[in-house]
Order: C-alpha cells, then structure tokens, then sequence
C-alpha cells in the first residue's frame, strides 16, 4: 500500500492510500487452443520434418476499464477479466541428422509465424471516423504500425540521390544523418 501526505487540521500528515478500487473476482484468463501438427520422416528418419498450426482464443485477460469511465469517477478503477485475443500461427521445423565414423551430428532449423488480433478492449467514444479508423483497437492486429517505417540515417549524398524522393522534393532537403524512410 503506498504511502501519501494529507492535511489534516492545516497540518501535514502521513497515511496510506489504496491505488485503485479493489475487485474480489478476479480469475485466470481462460483459453480455447485448436492445434493440428504432423510429423514426418525421411531417409530412414535422417530427414525430418515437424509442422504444427495452432488457432487460440483468450478471454477474461485481465485489464482496467479506465478509456470508458468518466473522468469524474475520482478513483483508479479495478482490474477485470473483460479483453479478448485470438491468436493464430505455424511452426515448421526440419531436421537432418547423421552419423560418420565416430561423429553423430544434427542440424535443425525452424520457421515460426504468429499474429494476434484484438477482439474486445476498453476504448473512448471516438469523436470522429478518422479517430476510430486510426485509433481503434478491436478487430486489429496488435502488430498493425501507424506512420513511417524507418530504415536507418542516410550516410552520404549519393545515397540520397539514389534514394526515392522522400520529402516531395527531389530529395533537395534531406542531408547525411537524416531518416530514411521505406517507401
């Protein structure tokens, strides 16, 4: 419990205070997996391959319902078991192992691929379409990015002349040591 100052009686004083309105209900997120995965082997199992897909739902992720409450409340409101994601994704891994003589070896390597989506979390009223279109969390990616990618500083001026134009410009006003942006 952190520790805070109140006047009391013109007088500074020492007290404690809670940091939010307390939740007796809170519980575990709860999950629904979907998986299907194979594995297979080839040249007397010297070649092998693993594929697994898998399909999840999360819900009752715990979170703070704070963009949706006025800001009169005058409190820091409760965690609750309100968000939902759904996660997707693949893994493939492939395998080669070998003896000669006296020396066993095994190469592997694997490919893995996972998004996830936002189905239900706190947000505002948005006060326009734009603001939603930009803003909005649910049925979006969670890795969606807004503006520029960068790709590093420009070093020389060839390599800006080289660049795409960047700045509506030709280029005129970036120098060396500048953001280059992807196209």
């Amino acid at each position: 419990i952190p520790s805070t100052r109140y006047i009391y009686d013109q007088t500074l004083e020492r007290g404690i205070s809670s940091e939010a309105i307390a939740n007796p209900d809170i519980t575990w997120e709860k999950m629904t997996t979907r998986n299907i995965g194979f594995d297979v082997g080839f040249l007397s199992n010297k070649l092998k391959a693993e594929f697994d897909w898998f399909y999840r739902i999360r819900t009752d992720v715990l979170g703070t319902r704070s963009q949706s409450t006025p800001g009169v409340v005058g409190a820091v409101m409760p965690s609750v078991n309100y968000a939902s994601y759904d996660n997707r994704g693949y893994e493939l891994v492939l395998t080669y192992s070998d003896t000669k003589s006296d020396l066993y070896y095994n190469i592997s390597g694997n490919v893995t691929w996972t998004r996830e989506k936002t189905l239900l979390v706190d947000q505002p009223l948005y006060a326009n379409d734009e603001e939603r279109r930009r803003n909005e969390l649910v049925g979006q990616w969670t890795n969606r990015l807004w503006g520029y990618q960068a790709l590093g500083l420009f070093q020389t001026k060839e390599e800006i002349d080289g660049w795409a134009d960047q700045d509506g410009k030709n280029n005129a006003t970036i120098l060396p040591g500048d953001i280059k942006y992807e196209d």
